[in-house]
């Protein structure tokens, strides 16, 4: 014969289970003051419960989760009355101030002739993350591929044999791979100079000291910038190594930079020097129209 049949079947004291939620689950009462606090809910706001308990539970909220309350209330308004569930995306206050992003189950209940809030909430600052670089590479995919037509059409302008136009837009295609790795190396930071000069030159240094010398302070840039100097810092390296410096064995390629101008308006000012470059000649073959 069974327990249950018996009538002596386990029954888990509730106040237990509830304490012991992955989820924080909060109660207020009809002031707004906390009744219950569980220990997720202590993990993350930073309160212990003694030290929350009675406190309005607006404490607990940043401006915008404060209104949504005050909206809950007087929706609910009344002795005895029920709000429907409402799920949310809110902000929470910690203890020390900072913010946390909610998932957030609200309603209101009837409880022996009393209403009583009930908050169940989720820590969703991995979500919120998530969010924004899912946006975030959306936006960079669209940029990239914009970027892709507009370097197909100009590189179809000065290379109009099939052979030349493969080959040119080849090395612009690598090099705006390359610079897409760097920023995804850094999704959350700005890209650092010094890496895509090196990107760029560390193929072509030498044994030889001072075949390309790089010289400049640390300077960060933001994604947008960082590309399309990426694709100039190509085109400069590409024409060093076919026609210039790079191009003969006792030729230099020196790189420096400074930033100009007040805090909160400074301008990066780069300087490309070659030294020991072949004698120009004139082009040979189909004049290019300039467009």
């Amino acid at each position: 014969m069974s327990a249950a049949s018996q009538g002596t079947a386990f029954q888990p004291p509730a106040a237990e289970i509830l304490m012991s939620a992955g989820d924080g689950v909060m109660a207020a009462d009809e002031d707004g003051h906390i009744v219950l606090c569980n220990r997720a809910a202590e993990e993350i706001f930073g309160y212990a419960a003694d030290e929350i308990l009675g406190r309005s539970i607006e404490t607990l909220m940043a401006e915008p989760a404060r209104r949504a309350h005050r909206h809950l209330s007087e929706a609910s308004s009344g002795p005895g009355l029920a709000a429907p569930v409402e799920r949310r995306r809110l902000v929470g206050r910690r203890k020390h101030g900072g913010e946390v992003p909610l998932e957030a189950t609200l309603s209101r209940r009837a409880i022996e002739g009393r209403t009583v809030l009930i908050a169940i909430v989720r820590d969703a600052t991995e979500r919120e993350a998530e969010r924004l670089l899912a946006r975030e590479l959306e936006h960079r995919m669209k940029n990239a591929l914009a970027t892709v037509q507009a370097l197909a059409v100009h590189t179809l302008r000065g290379n109009p044999s099939p052979e030349a136009f493969i080959d040119t837009f080849s090395g612009r295609l690598a090099a705006l791979a390359h610079a897409h790795s760097l920023l995804m190396q850094h999704y959350r930071d700005s890209v650092p100079l010094h890496d895509l000069l090196a990107q760029q030159l560390d193929p072509y240094r030498s044994s030889e000291p001072g075949r390309v010398v790089v010289t400049g302070e640390a300077v960060a840039l933001r994604p947008a910038a960082a590309l399309s100097l990426n694709l100039v810092l190509h085109e400069l390296t590409t024409n060093a190594v076919k026609y210039g410096a790079l191009s003969v064995p006792a030729g230099r390629v020196e790189v420096s930079w400074r930033l100009e101008g007040p805090a909160g308006a400074r301008r990066l000012v780069l300087a490309w020097r070659e030294a020991g470059s072949p004698e120009a000649r004139p082009p040979t073959g189909a004049a290019l129209v300039a467009s």
